[in-house]
């Protein structure tokens, strides 16, 4: 299983810390039943066995996204699914042997297992896309799921040579989300990725994904964070082949009391590689966020390089933002940096703008707007102007 942390330094070993870990009403064995209705032997073997750990496992206590109040949904039996673009997809309950055997592969930990394996057991809504070899998709993939509640487990298989963008969208009715994505990018691969989050102020969203690159990957990564009572997404990428390119970006705004828990590591074990992490957001109200990013570089990793920096404006007196980032470097001959930066609005701006004449509130959703921009750009060139207008109206409503 693919952790996030390596508690291995050249001889040494930490000490894995202890998880407390509550009881709450919980999925049982006749909703287990339900989920394995209508699948492939191979599903049902893979559900089975992620259902076998998940009965041992209670639920985490988080320290800093707390989850008092959470309980788990009405089991949404039947998800709406929409995908637009190239038929490259089937449903994950219908898996063959070639999925199952490179799922196997591609255990990972996530935020915490007991969500890793929710998503496993008891996905409804999860999806299997293969690119052929050598293909360049010039249509987006575009994964979008309706309902209240939404629980999926999902791979996709980037083949050699070929180049994809993806689209991850849930409604904006959306109260629970669970999802475990997994990615292998295969050599001299593409994937752009975009998660888009609802914008629904209610519940709880818990995203994990993991990747794989191979040689000479590239993979490009946007998560907009909008959504939730509580909301943490978890994004690992381990890079195995030489001369990968990985380029995370984070855009996030929290207002009415929401809770935002991102975690975001890149783990390069091959060398000649580069990795970056950039988080971008606001926080209002009483809400709080938490943006840990994390470059690990193992030895081996020779004439790499990895950077990690977040910019975050803080909107009111109770907001609060913890900014943690986190270099592990096992090898010498390596570049790597971090930086976080956290502040309130520049009075001289406001002071400026509103001398020119404009009212308070539009100088403060001016200066903000700006932050956001160059991520509203990047959204509009690779994924369209319709997902970034949709980002920027909901970003122009949440300031006050």
């Amino acid at each position: 299983m693919e952790k996030t942390l390596n508690l291995v330094h050249n001889e040494f070993k930490m000490v894995e810390p202890v998880i407390e870990r509550k009881s709450l009403p919980d999925y049982d064995l006749s909703v287990f039943e339900v989920s394995i209705k209508n699948t492939s032997e191979y599903a049902e073997v893979f559900k089975r066995k992620s259902f076998d750990k998940y009965r041992k496992l209670k639920f985490p206590v988080w320290k800093r996204a707390k989850l008092d109040g959470f309980k788990l949904p009405e089991y949404p039996e039947m998800t709406e699914l929409e995908i637009n673009g190239p038929k490259i997809w089937k449903p994950f309950n219908l898996m063959g042997a070639e999925d199952y055997e490179l799922l196997e592969k591609l255990e990972f930990q996530g935020s915490d297992e007991k969500f890793v394996l929710l998503s496993d057991t008891f996905s409804s809504s999860g999806v299997i896309v293969r690119t052929e070899p050598g293909k360049y998709y010039e249509t987006p993939l575009e994964v979008k799921r309706y309902g209240k509640a939404s629980i999926a487990s999902s791979l996709f298989y980037v083949s050699r040579g070929s180049f994809l963008t993806l689209i991850i969208n849930n409604s904006e009715e959306a109260e629970f989300v669970s999802e475990a994505s997994r990615f292998y990018i295969e050599d001299n691969a593409n994937l752009n990725i975009l998660f888009l989050q609802n914008d629904s102020l209610r519940g709880y969203n818990f995203s994990n994904n993991f990747y794989i690159l191979g040689e000479n990957a590239k993979l490009r990564i946007y998560d907009v964070l909008l959504d939730g009572n509580v909301s943490a997404p978890y994004h690992l990428v381990k890079v195995i082949g030489k001369r990968t390119e990985v380029n995370i970006l984070s855009a996030f705004f929290a207002s009415g009391g929401m809770v935002i828990d991102a975690l975001y590591t890149t783990r390069l074990v091959a060398p000649e590689s580069t990795a970056k992490i950039k988080g971008i957001g606001a926080v209002a109200g009483g809400s709080k966020v938490v943006f840990r990013g994390t470059v690990d570089i193992k030895k081996g990793a020779k004439n790499s390089s990895g950077d990690e920096h977040s910019d975050v404006i803080i909107l009111s007196k109770e907001a609060i933002v913890q900014a943690i980032p986190s270099l592990l470097v096992d090898e010498n001959e390596v570049n790597a940096s971090h930086a976080a930066s956290v502040g309130t609005i520049d009075a001289e701006k406001m002071y400026y703008l509103m001398s020119r004449g404009l009212p308070e509130e539009e100088a403060l959703k001016l200066i903000v707007m700006g932050s956001f921009n160059p991520v509203l750009e990047k959204i509009a060139d690779e994924f369209g102007k319709d997902y970034a207008r949709r980002v920027y109206d909901v970003i122009q409503e949440r300031i006050e």
